[in-house]
């Protein structure tokens, strides 16, 4: 990004960068209440600064890869951590200049480890990649209606 002045941003770069800050805002926000989404505020803040230049010089897809491994962590972390990866990701794609397909590329192949851990793990521990175990596999009905009433008898 160019800047004018002292650290200032210049012309039509001032409305991306309020637009990056207030989709970022609701994650930034729970960064403070819960460990994991530090962790995930943390890696999209150290992800944006990796992508950012204030010169404006083109993405090095280096640089892409290892946004990708802090948006794949986000990702590993919290599943709020695809509103970091969204937001990283667009960013890597608004710097990417004259060859998109190249970053592109280079910032999913630094987010497929986290991606493909939090799938295995999903797998292995939910039997599906994409439902958790309490929607494929609902419980008998004494968990649902209660192992015991309100006065401590057994349903019947």
């Amino acid at each position: 990004m160019r800047t004018s002045g002292r650290g200032r941003i210049a012309g039509g770069k001032r409305a991306w960068v309020a637009l990056l800050y207030g989709i970022a805002t609701p994650v930034l926000f729970r960064t403070g209440h819960l460990n994991h989404n530090l962790l995930v505020g943390d890696a999209g803040i150290v992800a944006l600064l990796l992508l950012w230049d204030a010169e404006d010089r083109p993405l090095s897809p280096g640089c892409a890869v290892l946004a990708g491994l802090l948006a794949g962590y986000a990702i590993l972390c919290d599943y709020s951590g695809v509103v970091v990866a969204f937001v990283t990701f667009l960013y890597a794609w608004m710097r990417s200049g004259g060859r998109p397909v190249r970053v592109v590329a280079a910032f999913a192949a630094g987010c497929s480890p986290g991606v493909g851990a939090l799938a295995l793990y999903q797998a292995w521990a939910f039997g599906s990649l994409f439902l958790p175990r309490s929607i494929t596999c609902m419980p008998p009905r004494q968990l649902r209606t209660g192992i015991v009433d309100s006065i401590g008898r057994r349903p019947r």
